[in-house]
């Protein structure tokens, strides 16, 4: 059973708190566990750049939430820049007279989007958060979708 209380920064409301998963997408047993807890991704045994090394081809492998928390955040840079383009190409995408990529840049508006995109957006655990979630559940929405998403959730806001 993990144990791995959760920590600054991730216990502050205003962040998204990443844990991470093994191959098997099963939480690694170093991921912290809590209600925090708001979504895995690939944490275990993650190839990347070797550090301190100038090599340009060196790599590494590497285990940690640390290791984690890039994926997510490439998630919700897609997820971003989806919105910015709509937002760009027409005033339409007001809310409020504030423009919608204004909202999105709200953590509790890109969590709900980010649920979505989860393997259990309806249920929440201390050990799983909202689950892993599936970049292709990003790739496969075109921004009108994403716009759609966003909608609804700053209307139930």
């Amino acid at each position: 059973m993990r144990m791995q209380p959760i920590s600054f920064p991730a216990r502050m409301g205003q962040v998204l708190c990443i844990g991470a998963h093994d191959e098997d997408r099963e939480p690694a047993s170093f991921s912290p566990v809590g209600r925090e807890l708001d979504f895995l991704a690939p944490g275990k045994d993650v190839w990347g750049p070797g550090p301190g090394t100038m090599d340009p081809f060196a790599m590494d492998c590497a285990s940690g939430t640390s290791c984690a928390t890039p994926g997510v955040a490439g998630l919700v840079c897609l997820a971003l820049h989806a919105v910015s383009k709509l937002c760009e190409k027409s005033s339409k995408y007001q809310i409020g007279g504030k423009p919608l990529l204004h909202h999105v840049h709200n953590v509790w508006v890109m969590r709900e989007i980010l649920k979505e995109m989860s393997s259990s957006p309806g249920h929440h655990s201390d050990e799983l958060g909202y689950g892993p979630l599936h970049p292709y559940r990003v790739l496969d929405r075109s921004p009108q979708e994403i716009l759609r998403m966003v909608d609804e959730i700053v209307e139930d806001e």
